[in-house]
């Protein structure tokens, strides 16, 4: 393959000097200076002119007799010594340049020398040849997963018969059990039925997408919201429709996956900081400012990409909450646009559970009446999983953010639209919500309570993220003494020890994170405990009092 590329491109360059070469013999003709004795050239071209070439001359003037001269090779033989006595240098050189177009194009190219194997070598080779493996072999589980045969609430039933309290699902403000929502799904399925049939973008648009999207928009006090119907595809779609190759991401080096396909899908340059760590976002920040100045093309780069930050509102991997007003700060310094994940802090944070603009007092950045833009997050995401009894996500932003995604979001144009009766849920609970914003006060009160209980509850764990993230309903057990942000395998089997001495011991369930092999990055092994607005003091005595034992059990 490379020796048929150095061909053509040596055919390429031959055949531009043959058509320099006659181009300049050309121009040289036109612009010739006359003798004095002879008489000055026409202004005009005309029919009479000599043409620079015979041959071409005979083409395009000739009668068809003439023509026939063409076909002579004495003729040829001549005009070539005419020509070379008059530029000898000239032809001379598109003789060669023709010649070796000729020879390149006419020659066989040469066979490829290579011994061959003998047969007992290629036995062996045969022999020692190991596939790799389509996927990662399958590790079995020691023992079955706790299989639910009830709705997500603060008890859960398994197949066996048991009943557990539930410290793992995400149900923050106990709206799965809603009777007002189920009534909801019920009439959407039969009226709509059970699925949407087809892309928001063709034929897959209800009158309660449109619904949903007014309600969040207002809820949440954004100019619009775009929903998604699946929630890990709304911020890896929201990332890449937005930051093309060559543009730059900062982002938390502990985000979710979604986050991270997100940004790899991209193709955009990515830096990361240290979790959480502000003075660490504002020095990569700093250097990258500084290595834009380096040299001219680094300015205009610079000038014409895009540059983001990526960040989680409530971290996924340990629960605390982002300092968003210092990121802020810094993305108005620096120049940079806001990407917010807000999945596992929408509905807890803030009076009313609006999330994380509502708690550190911001707001989703729109349009002032002059047409310029106001400061704020300029992109948030979140997923409608854990708050609304639903399933999906949601961006809210701008005009021109969400009417970008609608041609631009992967996960928009080309998934079914969500259907009906789960958006027919979140419609009511985002309602309920709004009705009832004591909810989300009852969720923080429980995480401080936990949260508080949880500092002490054996000498070895401690809990991920310090006071400022105690509103935080996610929290994160660590071990003690263990390199921080850095995976162990034996600190996984560990913890993993301490959940199912809590399940088959104390009927409680609580939940060790599981990562994939196509993460890029394995945060440090935890404990997660969910705490929700159907928990009770009581539940919460009992969670402290068993995991107390459990620790001890297995960690001494």
């Amino acid at each position: 393959m490379m020796q048929r590329k150095s061909q053509v491109a040596v055919i390429a360059t031959a055949a531009a000097m043959a058509l320099a070469s006659i181009a300049m013999r050309t121009l040289a003709a036109n612009t010739a200076v006359p003798s004095h004795s002879s008489p000055p050239p026409p202004t005009h071209p005309t029919p009479s002119d000599k043409p620079v070439f015979a041959w071409w001359g005979i083409l395009t003037q000739g009668s068809s007799g003439e023509m026939r001269v063409l076909l002579s090779p004495s003729w040829w033989w001549s005009y070539f010594l005419a020509e070379f006595e008059a530029e000898p240098a000239h032809v001379l050189v598109e003789v060669l340049c023709f010649a070796t177009i000729a020879y390149l194009m006419l020659r066989k190219p040469a066979p490829i020398t290579q011994d061959r194997l003998t047969k007992k070598e290629e036995e062996e080779l045969i022999a020692e040849w190991k596939p790799e493996p389509l996927c990662p072999a399958h590790v079995h589980a020691a023992r079955p997963r706790l299989i639910v045969d009830s709705m997500a609430s603060r008890t859960v039933e398994s197949t066996d018969g048991h009943t557990y309290l539930n410290f793992a699902s995400t149900n923050f403000l106990g709206m799965t059990g809603r009777p007002e929502i189920q009534s909801a799904c019920r009439a959407a399925i039969e009226k709509y039925g059970v699925g949407s049939c087809g892309p928001r973008g063709f034929y897959g648009t209800y009158d309660l997408h449109l619904e949903i999207e007014s309600c969040l928009a207002s809820f949440l006090g954004a100019e619009e919201v775009i929903l998604y119907s699946d929630a890990l595809a709304s911020i890896s779609s929201v990332i890449p429709a937005f930051a093309k190759k060559d543009d730059t991401i900062v982002v938390d080096e502990a985000v979710s996956y979604a986050i991270q396909q997100g940004c790899l899908l991209s193709r955009s340059f990515i830096h990361t900081f240290k979790h959480n760590d502000m003075d660490d976002l504002a020095r990569v920040l700093q250097r990258l400012d500084a290595e834009s100045k380096r040299s001219k093309h680094a300015r205009k780069r610079s000038e014409l990409h895009r540059r983001f930050i990526v960040v989680e509102g409530v971290s996924s991997v340990y629960g605390d909450i982002c300092p968003l007003k210092e990121v802020l700060a810094l993305k108005e310094k620096h120049k940079y646009r806001l990407i917010v994940d807000d999945s596992l802090a929408f509905g807890v944070l803030g009076e009313t559970g609006r999330g994380s603009i509502e708690h550190h007092d911001t707001q989703i950045a729109g349009t002032d009446p002059d047409g310029g833009a106001t400061p704020g997050v300029d992109i948030l995401c979140a997923a409608l999983d854990h708050t609304l009894a639903s399933v999906g996500g949601f961006c809210a932003g701008n005009h021109q953010v969400v009417d970008h995604q609608r041609l631009s979001g992967a996960g928009y144009c080309f998934s079914a639209a969500s259907p009906p009766y789960t958006v027919a849920a979140a419609i009511v609970a985002v309602k309920i919500m709004q009705k009832e914003p004591f909810a989300s006060a009852e969720v923080r009160k429980r995480a401080h309570k936990l949260r508080k209980a949880l500092t002490t509850v054996h000498r070895k764990l401690e809990v991920a993220g310090g006071h400022d993230s105690y509103d935080s309903a996610v929290i994160h057990l660590l071990l003690k003494a263990h390199p921080r942000g850095v995976y162990n395998a034996d600190d996984h089997a560990t913890l993993m020890r301490i959940a199912e001495w809590m399940q088959d011991h104390a009927n409680v369930v609580i939940s060790v994170p599981q990562f994939i092999p196509s993460e890029k990055v394995k945060p440090q092994a935890s404990l997660r405990i969910v705490v929700t607005a159907q928990h009770t003091d009581a539940d919460i005595e009992t969670l402290v009092k068993k995991l107390n034992a459990a620790a001890t059990h297995v960690l001494g």
